[in-house]
């Protein structure tokens, strides 16, 4: 559920320190390449879980 944000945070911090405090560009990259994991990560869909379970009348009323 935190996964995505904890690892954009962990790649965040990668790429300041890889570009202001180590000046170390293969730091850089792979943080940069972090970030973009923890985004594809983000949008992967999510299966529904037994609360989310969906049926054809969940969300419907039958007023008489």
């Amino acid at each position: 559920m935190y996964g995505p944000f904890l690892l954009g945070v962990v790649a965040t911090v990668g790429v300041l320190l890889g570009k202001f405090r180590w000046e170390s560009k293969a730091t850089l990259y792979g943080a940069v390449g972090l970030l973009v994991l923890a985004s594809l990560w983000n949008t992967w869909p999510r299966r529904a879980t037994s609360k989310e379970a969906s049926c054809a009348d969940c969300g419907s009323e039958n007023v008489s």
